[in-house]
């Protein structure tokens, strides 16, 4: 229709100045850390980073913003838990797919498969698994997240042309799943029980010098888990899990809601696997979904990450 067509380019002109603010951000990050004698890659390296804005849909040839490819998917009594899901995601046959060079955004632009087809056809690429269980965790209640990123070629198990010859410096985009949820509760130590409250106001009575104030509490990351669909291996330890699959870089999580792009000119997924937080604006720039019902945008991801793009 009409409006929906409106909408579409209302929402394209809107991401192209998220990209073009975002790159301009990467070029003077890049310029900036580079003069202090820091080593990052090539500018025209870290431009060309795998930021996914659209995909192409394969069932209508539409291009359309990734995070629409995302949405909860509930399988009720046939899968049931989430290792349920991503064992039998791992059961689907892996197809090796060839993208384009991105008109907008970085990296290739793949055809994407919506998870209906992906079941009906029986197979799909690296992307479709982790797309399909993205949409299971989410169904599940989980607060999952697409990964788009690389990861070393020489991996055991890389299907890549790279792989085969045995080029070991070389990366390859890949695509996996993290869930995050909120850090542990802060150790009960650190804040005054009603006992020791008491003893403190009497220290205080006393002339004992005064209460001690308890000690600070230490902001803990969120703890992140990572998925792999093409092999249905997951493990909560991130940190463990990115060496396993040989992950080089993450510049892109996508969730239902938002895209998250790293701000940072270089993105190891080392660095990210002790603290990802997505909330965090000075690391990350968020691009959520133009609403059209209003002057403005939608608010979208999860709870306070901010309110708009970076």
């Amino acid at each position: 229709s009409a409006g929906a067509g409106d909408a579409a380019r209302a929402f394209f002109v809107f991401a192209r100045a998220w990209w073009n603010e975002y790159t301009a951000g990467l070029v003077e990050a890049h310029a900036r850390l580079t003069g202090a004698g820091r080593h990052f890659p090539p500018l025209g390296q870290v431009l060309s980073r795998p930021v996914r804005i659209f995909a192409t849909d394969e069932s209508d040839g539409a291009r359309k913003f990734v995070c629409t490819f995302l949405s909860p998917l509930r399988a009720g009594r046939l899968l049931g838990s989430p290792r349920h899901a991503a064992r039998f995601v791992s059961l689907i046959p892996l197809e090796v797919r060839r993208g384009v060079l991105e008109e907008l955004g970085g990296g290739r632009s793949d055809v994407w498969a919506s998870n209906h087809a992906v079941l009906a056809r029986r197979s799909g690429d690296a992307e479709a698994h982790a797309l399909l269980l993205c949409s299971l965790l989410l169904g599940f209640g989980l607060d999952a997240y697409l990964c788009l990123g690389t990861r070393k070629s020489c991996h055991a198990g890389s299907f890549s042309a790279a792989a085969t010859r045995g080029e070991a410096n070389k990366e390859e985009d890949f695509a996996w799943v993290v869930t995050i949820s909120p850090p542990f509760p802060a150790a009960a130590a650190a804040e005054p029980t009603s006992s020791s409250a008491s003893a403190l106001a009497s220290a205080a009575d006393s002339g004992g010098g005064g209460p001690r104030r308890p000690p600070p509490v230490v902001a803990e990351p969120p703890r992140v888990r990572g998925w792999d669909a093409c092999t249905g291996q997951s493990d909560p330890d991130y940190a463990r899990f990115t060496k396993k699959l040989g992950l080089a870089t993450c510049p892109c999580l996508v969730g239902p809601n938002a895209l998250f792009a790293s701000r940072a000119p270089n993105t190891p997924v080392a660095a990210q696997a002790a603290w990802l937080d997505l909330g965090d604006e000075r690391s990350w720039s968020r691009l959520p979904p133009l609403d059209p019902g209003r002057d403005g945008y939608s608010g979208g991801g999860r709870g306070g990450v901010g309110s708009g793009p970076g």
